[in-house]
């Protein structure tokens, strides 16, 4: 199945926040979670994004990430190859 427009930045939107949160960027989080809303995503699909960022960042808290490691986190953890 091909992703719809409205999929395709549901999923932006998502990642955008996922970035968000990485970078602490707290004062966006309110317009993202709610332009993620406007196009379509659920309240599980934020809360699931918002708590596999955090789970990640605490985590790795003791462990120093390599910048290939921090790459794959703000990817979503999707290879480009």
């Amino acid at each position: 199945m091909v992703p719809t427009q409205q999929q395709n930045k549901r999923q932006r939107l998502l990642q955008t926040l996922r970035d968000a949160v990485v970078a602490g960027a707290t004062w966006q989080y309110e317009s993202l979670v709610g332009e993620a809303m406007r196009a379509g995503a659920t309240d599980e699909e934020i809360d699931a994004v918002v708590h596999q960022v955090l789970e990640a960042l605490l985590a790795g808290a003791e462990t120093p990430l390599t910048s290939r490691q921090l790459a794959h986190e703000r990817s979503g953890g999707h290879d480009n190859d």
